[in-house]
């Protein structure tokens, strides 16, 4: 998989705080001030970002605890984190 918009290698911006609440995510963009949460799915992927797993190795991973259409489970990492880099959350390395 790889994601159109989004650069092959990602990592968290340095300005970015993020606690797990459950099995949700918060996240604290350090530079605006502004939260964002995001839910189970989107928690797996941001730990794969931390890690700095690439995009397929994400997927793969989620795969294995998810059971999602096929290609559904690709699309959904795509825009999740193509959102993360418009926002600012998630940098190329």
């Amino acid at each position: 998989m790889t994601a159109p918009t989004a650069p092959a290698v990602l990592s968290v911006s340095p300005s970015v705080l993020a606690q797990e609440v459950g099995t949700d995510i918060v996240i604290l963009d350090l530079d605006s001030g502004m939260y964002f949460s995001a839910n189970e799915v989107g928690a797996h992927i941001w730990k794969g970002l931390e890690r700095g797993d690439g995009l397929e190795t994400i997927e793969t991973a989620l795969m294995d605890q998810f059971e999602a259409p096929e290609g559904q489970l690709a699309r959904d990492i795509e825009s999740f984190v193509s959102a993360l880099i418009d926002r600012g959350l998630v940098v190329a390395r």
